[in-house]
């Protein structure tokens, strides 16, 4: 059970917020609506309950969705950023020459590396920041593939636009990372990737020429899901 939540009600979306952070919900109060939902799509705990024995491992602040863990950090200031970042990518249309994939933002020295959301999941945000990496944590992710820029969504309820950084690396799940695969397959793979329902009043043909847009300007790379393949990659990119 959440200690505070309340339903939001944004552009036709609505979403159920749980929380432990009474300040947050304040925030939030004026896009409240008066609707029965029981479910909490996005949850972030802030001081959770550790456990009674001292040698098992402390528990960290989260950001969930229902049961998926996004994110676990002490940086409780990121993970309040990073529901504002969701709630806003959840409730606002995509710009027409914009692509929302599915997918967390790696930032490293001004740039963006698109990863797996599952794969971030368990990597200690520790050791990223020591490889001075700061995870942008969400669900999807907005691609200019005329510019090959990642566009950051703003936190909802900020008079801030989205921060735009140069893609320089994109990243799906595959099985079988290690074998190659043709520009027509990345395209098929980018198209099933796409967030759920973002794009579906788009006209088809605009949409395949902005995802063959940004595979031709960069061909997306492949990982095996799980911790392991996306510290593997970090490792190749960047060293130890």
């Amino acid at each position: 059970m959440w200690p505070h939540s309340l339903v939001l009600g944004v552009n036709g979306v609505s979403l159920v917020i749980g929380t432990d952070d009474e300040d947050l919900i304040d925030d939030l109060s004026s896009w409240e609506i008066d609707e029965s939902r029981s479910v909490v799509d996005f949850g972030l705990r802030t001081r959770p309950a550790q456990p009674e024995v001292r040698s098992a491992p402390r528990i960290l602040p989260s950001l969930k969705h229902g049961s998926d863990l996004l994110a676990a950090t002490e940086d409780v200031a990121s993970l309040r950023a990073a529901l504002l970042r969701v709630i806003h990518a959840a409730t606002s249309p995509v710009p027409g020459n914009l692509l929302r994939i599915t997918g967390s933002v790696l930032e490293r020295s001004g740039v963006a590396y698109v990863f797996p959301s599952g794969n971030l999941s368990a990597v200690s945000h520790r050791s990223l920041a020591r490889q001075g990496i700061t995870a942008l944590v969400g669900q999807t992710v907005q691609i200019d593939p005329t510019l090959g820029e990642v566009v950051v969504d703003p936190r909802f309820g900020h008079d801030e636009p989205g921060r735009r950084l140069a893609l320089a690396g994109w990243w799906f799940n595959h099985r079988e990372p290690e074998v190659p695969t043709t520009p027509g397959e990345d395209v098929a793979r980018v198209l099933g990737n796409l967030a759920s329902g973002e794009h579906a009043n788009d006209p088809t043909d605009v949409i395949l020429g902005l995802v063959i847009s940004a595979v031709t300007r960069m061909r997306p790379r492949y990982v095996a899901f799980g911790r392991q393949a996306l510290e593997n990659e970090l490792t190749a990119l960047f060293g130890r």
